[in-house]
């Protein structure tokens, strides 16, 4: 007797019209994992490409001086190019045309200065005036006010972005010219890419949110041919800024100019050596001659485009100034130059040992490796006493190897 079973199910009727055998198994869909995903890290931020609202470059000078951006200016020692500079900025305070500009690419500005190297009264002002600067325009960074009223601490852009910032809010700046670069850096190591970006990258942030051009000069090396690699410090420093303006000696990629005899000319070719926004624009030749008013001031009398480039002008400079006795940046010559600065004393400050740097055009590195090999160690200055009030670091010395120190006020025994 067969048991009989009750009704079928749903499930088998649908197997029995399908023609599904009953005891074939069927994977059941598995449930939707609705468990958040673990995260391996902070959420990233993105945006969609439609909905970004495209703009344009803005100039100062177009095809030179990019609105809102990061700028190097960089050129040998007594090339002009801080008086180039300066004559640039006359003219943006003024809204006139620029070199080789029909019509201005804008409007009057406000311009501030943070000058280390040359003296503001007897330099850098009249210069200013020898090219009818906006006088009422123009402002010099003297520093950062310090805990008391009388006290100024020096500007340093590892520590001072947000002060800067401040000052270009407050006073309507639209570019900033840092004379020498090098002097504002900070403490960071300027030959390390990781220290010259934690220091550019937010500089850079800084100039794009307050739109304001920041202009920072540098001093170049000799011993290179290629002009990206030709300023001083690591090359972060040309592949964080936008545009780079190098100066050239007069006529250095000519031939005649290469023999011993030929007379110096004032003045210089200004270049862009790279960008990332556009076009490189033509050379132009400049020239210096003095002021009618003040003879002691220089000025810049603009000349004809060229198409000379950065790289064919350095390969030339560096052909020029290197000859048949090698490089004129070997370890040997900066071994002689800090030997010329002993003068039979058992040390030499370190400002000394560092200031051939920018002399020989080398770097700061290259120089303390000489230093080393001489036997010099790197001390602070033992005989120094700190002014009361002041909180920067003692000045330091380079120590002779064996020599001894006679410190004032301290008798043998």
């Amino acid at each position: 007797m067969v048991a009989r079973r009750g009704p079928m199910s749903p499930e088998e009727a649908r197997r029995r019209r399908e023609g599904i055998p009953p005891d074939l198994r069927v994977a059941e869909p598995e449930a939707a994992n609705t468990a958040r995903p673990k995260r391996r890290g902070p959420t990233l931020k993105s945006t969609v490409a439609a909905d970004v609202v495209p703009t344009r470059i803005e100039w100062l000078w177009r095809g030179w001086l990019p609105a809102g951006k990061l700028v190097i200016f960089e050129g040998d020692g007594g090339i002009g190019k801080s008086l180039a500079m300066t004559d640039i900025a006359s003219s943006l305070t003024r809204g006139r045309p620029l070199p080789h500009e029909d019509s201005p690419s804008s409007s009057p500005m406000t311009v501030g200065f943070a000058i280390s190297e040359d003296d503001v009264p007897a330099v850098v002002l009249p210069r200013l005036m020898a090219a009818n600067a906006d006088l009422d325009r123009v402002h010099f960074i003297e520093g950062v006010q310090g805990r008391q009223a009388d006290e100024v601490d020096e500007l340093r852009l590892d520590a001072h972005i947000g002060s800067l910032a401040d000052f270009v809010e407050a006073k309507g700046v639209r570019l900033v010219v840092l004379d020498a670069l090098m002097d504002y850096f900070g403490f960071g190591n300027a030959d390390r890419e990781q220290d010259v970006r934690a220091v550019l990258t937010p500089l850079k942030r800084m100039a794009e949110d307050l739109a304001v051009t920041i202009v920072g000069i540098r001093h170049i090396r000799k011993s290179v041919t290629s002009a990206s690699h030709r300023g001083l410090g690591s090359v972060a420093f040309t592949n964080a800024c936008r545009t780079v303006i190098a100066a050239f000696r007069p006529n250095s990629s000519k031939e005649e100019d290469d023999e011993e005899d030929a007379e110096p000319e004032s003045g210089g070719i200004l270049v862009v050596s790279k960008t990332n926004l556009g076009r490189i624009p033509r050379a132009i030749r400049y020239r210096i001659e003095p002021w009618a008013n003040n003879p002691d001031a220089g000025r810049v009398v603009w000349g004809d485009e060229t198409d000379d480039s950065a790289d064919a002008l350095c390969a030339a400079e560096y052909g020029r100034s290197s000859g048949a006795g090698g490089r004129a940046t070997s370890a040997d010559r900066v071994a002689e130059a800090i030997e010329g600065l002993r003068n039979d004393r058992p040390y030499v400050p370190a400002r000394e040992i560092w200031g051939l740097s920018d002399r020989l055009g080398v770097s700061r590195r290259e120089v303390s490796a000489a230093a080393k090999s001489l036997g010099l160690t790197c001390e602070p200055d033992p005989a120094w006493t700190r002014p009361a009030g002041y909180r920067g670091k003692a000045p330091s010395i380079y120590r002779w190897p064996g020599a001894e120190l006679e410190l004032p006020g301290i008798e043998g025994d």
